[in-house]
């Protein structure tokens, strides 16, 4: 049974007693009011009966005019009195009947006596003696009623002795009743809901400080065993995640000691990568600087002795070796951005891109071009790197329109990408989707040499930037029909939000995308 039941049930209990109580309560006002009221018709019955005893002994003694007439009005009223009963018991009103049986008789006497009915006597002391017999009769009739008088007071005395004594045992009855009950809720539910309570409150302690493997076993149906239960399954829910939070740390140790040691593995790389870096740039460049120093100076002091085959293969390492040199230059810009840190901060790209048109217009000042670039582009990021990936990609773009009567170069953002896209279109030649892999790795090319100058470092510069700025990459494009170059740059939540402006047309779906 539950402990709301229980504690129903107890409450049903003493509602019930004290419903009990308050119907012996009224059973015993209602049985004392007519108790009372037969113990004043009782005393009334005896009033009436002294009176008329009085009046009779007086009369016995004085038969004058006055006591005969108060003597009269006393019958009648007693008469009338016992005409007119209350609600009785069976034997008051059995000693009422027998009182007004006594009355009647000694009026019926007395009218015989003082009305003038009686028989004839010889002499006045016969008379006398005839009147003494007749009044003793009537004093007789009275002492009787007197006696029943008497009978109906001690009877209704006792009645009303006993139903006082009822009541009292009944009220005791209940009251014990009501206190058996308050013991019962005391000493059969106060106790077990406090010895629970404690062992619950230890066992949530226990829990709280990390006791996790002691079980919690349920005791009872009720509200409490609910507790227990509910209780042991946050332990088996806390004990699991414990567990999956120690087997979480042993494998967070596990990857901090491989990070530790990839981190070790980069630093090594990092090391060998400046150490090439050192060779490329002093080893490298000192032999290659004398073998263009002997060619030009073999072109300048024998020249007149070298047919035209001779100086056109002088003139063609002079130009292997600048070429080299130029490799040289890639390649330590490559691993320069490689190794630089990135330092965030507030970028203004549209500034960047009209700075670099400007510088492009200025290297080329008789072509005819049209830039479009998109105001008030911001974002966060290196300022050096950013400026970087759009002097390749706006550079690449005024290099491939190169042929086209007037090239057009444009700068802009995606404004319905879940991201940041910015994107970098042109109008040249383009490039063929099938080959598009090869853009972003480095000395790779999709135009020959004699067609369009480069090494194919740029693109995967570019690349390498975007991937160091949480961002991808990714290009589209049809021979003769241009070539788009999209970006992202990863934006903290916390920063303002880069401004995007409208764009021809949305970015694929990055398939090619380098992240």
């Amino acid at each position: 049974m539950t402990i709301k039941a229980r504690f129903r049930v107890c409450i049903g209990l003493t509602v019930l007693s004290a419903v009990v109580i308050l119907a012996v309560v009224l059973w015993a006002n209602a049985e004392l009011a007519d108790i009372q009221g037969e113990v004043s018709y009782g005393g009334e019955i005896r009033s009436q009966a002294v009176k008329l005893n009085l009046l009779t002994s007086e009369l016995l003694l004085h038969r004058s005019d006055r006591v005969k007439q108060q003597w009269s009005l006393a019958h009648q009223s007693f008469v009338q009195f016992l005409g007119n009963p209350s609600d009785l018991d069976a034997r008051v009103s059995l000693f009422t009947k027998e009182v007004d049986r006594r009355v009647r008789i000694a009026g019926q006497l007395y009218s015989r006596h003082f009305g003038g009915i009686g028989p004839e006597y010889r002499s006045e002391t016969d008379e006398r003696a005839a009147a003494r017999f007749r009044i003793s009769r009537i004093l007789a009739e009275v002492a009787a009623i007197m006696s029943l008088a008497e009978r109906i007071d001690d009877h209704l005395q006792s009645r009303r002795q006993s139903l006082t004594a009822t009541l009292f045992i009944a009220l005791s009855v209940a009251a014990l009743t009501v206190f058996a009950g308050s013991i019962v809720i005391i000493l059969y539910l106060v106790p077990g809901l406090i010895h629970r309570v404690a062992d619950l409150r230890e066992i949530i302690v226990g829990i709280g400080a990390g006791d996790l493997n002691r079980e919690v076993k349920r005791t009872s149906d009720d509200e409490i065993g609910d507790v227990y239960q509910a209780t042991d399954r946050m332990r088996r829910s806390l004990l699991k995640s414990r567990q999956d939070l120690e087997h979480a740390n042993a494998g967070l140790s596990e990857a901090r000691d491989s990070l530790e040691t990839r981190v070790r593995e980069l630093n090594a790389v990092n090391a060998e990568l400046e150490a090439f870096a050192y060779t490329i740039s002093h080893d490298l460049r000192a032999p290659l600087r004398g073998m263009n120093g002997f060619s030009q100076a073999l072109a300048e002091d024998y020249s007149d002795k070298l047919d035209e085959t001779g100086l056109d293969y002088i003139q063609r390492i002079s130009a292997a070796g600048k070429r080299m040199g130029q490799l040289i230059d890639d390649l330590l810009m490559l691993s320069r951005v490689t190794r630089t840190q990135v330092a965030r901060s507030d970028v203004d790209l549209s500034a960047l891109a009209e700075s670099i048109a400007v510088q492009l217009k200025e290297d080329e000042p008789g072509r005819q071009a049209e830039f479009l670039i998109q105001p008030s582009i911001t974002t966060r990021g290196d300022p050096i790197l950013l400026r970087t990936v759009l002097e390749n990609l706006m550079g690449n773009a005024w290099k491939y329109s190169a042929r086209q009567p007037r090239s057009v170069v444009e700068f802009g953002a995606i404004p319905e990408a879940a991201e940041p896209t910015y994107f970098v279109r042109d109008n040249g030649v383009g490039f063929d989707m099938n080959y598009a892999d090869k853009l972003f790795k480095p000395f790779q090319r999709l135009h020959g040499e004699k067609d369009f100058q480069g090494n194919g470092i740029g693109l995967a510069s570019v690349a390498n930037i975007v991937r160091r700025h949480g961002g991808r990459i990714w290009a589209d494009g049809q021979p003769g029909e241009g070539a788009t170059f999209y970006f992202t740059v990863w934006v903290p939540k916390t920063s303002i939000p880069a401004s995007v402006g409208t764009a021809k047309n949305m970015p694929p779906d990055p398939a090619l995308a380098v992240a």
